[in-house]
């Protein structure tokens, strides 16, 4: 994952670190895949690559960003709550975007593959072995 960005206004130089949770990386990418090269409703495009700025954020910056409720699954909500939030500090709409595309498309390679989901499926024990929370275990 990109380590640092020059976003400007107040904030400047600031360090990202890979998001802590896959469900908050799905959230994103599942709303991020809804707006790119569809041309409509820019506001929650520009709303989702807030939100990827935020989940990424590290917290070595001297400035906290807000956190995501991942129980919430209001990925678009917090990523308003991103942007107001960035606005205050001097970053551009335009910055938002190009570092938030950035970002997204980084975030979409830490989700499984396919072919990592398949793999550890037929992994898992027979119904004859003992299985996950057998007295075994």
């Amino acid at each position: 994952m990109t380590d640092e960005m020059d976003i400007g206004g107040e904030l400047g130089k600031v360090k990202f670190r890979p998001p802590h949770s896959l469900t908050a990386i799905n959230d994103a990418c599942s709303e991020y895949m809804e707006f790119v090269g569809q041309g409509h409703n820019k506001a929650k495009l520009g709303r989702c690559l807030a939100a990827v700025l935020g989940l990424a954020w590290s917290e070595k910056n001297p400035k906290h960003a807000p956190k995501y409720n991942v129980n919430s699954g209001e990925i678009v909500m917090y990523g308003g709550a991103m942007l107001e939030w960035l606005f205050k500090k001097g970053v551009t709409r335009s910055t938002i975007y190009a570092a938030g595309h950035i970002l997204a498309n980084e975030l979409f390679l830490m989700l499984p593959k396919e072919e990592e989901v398949s793999q550890k499926a037929e992994s898992f024990p027979d119904q004859e072995e003992a299985g996950s929370g057998d007295p075994e275990d």
